[in-house]
């Protein structure tokens, strides 16, 4: 676990990019906590190669809280932020999982000709489903739409996405593997994501 910690350290302080979905659609019930590091490349706005450092903790019995920390090269050299996740119908049976987040996130900007902050405030609906292998293995993948207003300078702009991604998890393991993709659909960025959760106290 040190070198876990120590790994996470390093990588948020050396990389910058985008907060994805990542862990948004895999609920946790209350009192139970997850810990994942997110990198990231994203290929528009300069590009750049970023980390996420996401703690993820279970409120009540349809929300949760994550609370985002990162920075690193490229343009966005810092981010802060939360989300309270709503999970309104659970994965069951045939039936998949839908919610929605919501997200505010505060970006650091450093371009040549100045700095800025900026604030995006982020609705993200969500929509995934687990399946199972005959060793118990999971594949869970989800789709979703993060879109709302970026807050810079006293003006702003509407932003859009369509993100597809899965977790994956071997049976038994509290460490479960994230990857997605996300697509500007309206001046936002598009990026390739992936990343690691620890899960200490879930059976997720």
């Amino acid at each position: 676990m040190r070198i876990f910690f120590l790994t996470v350290t390093f990588l948020v302080s050396v990389t910058s990019a985008h907060a994805g979905v990542f862990n948004l659609p895999y609920f946790l019930q209350p009192g139970e906590n997850a810990l994942g590091l997110e990198p990231e490349v994203t290929f528009t706005n300069d590009g750049g190669v970023g980390g996420n450092l996401k703690y993820q903790h279970g409120v009540t019995d349809f929300s949760n809280v994550t609370a985002v920390l990162g920075s690193g090269t490229g343009v966005k050299k810092f981010r802060a932020g939360t989300s309270l996740t709503f999970d309104l119908i659970p994965d069951i049976d045939r039936q998949p999982g839908m919610g929605f987040a919501l997200s505010g996130i505060y970006y650091k900007y450093h371009y040549n000709s100045g700095n800025f902050g900026q604030m995006d405030v982020t609705a993200t609906p969500y929509i995934h489903k687990a399946f199972y292998n005959g060793d118990g293995n999971q594949i869970d993948p989800f789709f979703a739409f993060p879109f709302g207003p970026e807050f810079r300078s006293g003006n702003y702009n509407w932003a859009a996405t369509v993100v597809l991604g899965a977790k994956f998890k071997q049976k038994d393991m509290k460490f479960h593997f994230v990857g997605e993709v996300g697509v500007s659909v309206n001046k936002a960025e598009t990026y390739v994501s992936g990343g690691v959760i620890f899960y200490p106290n879930s059976t997720n």
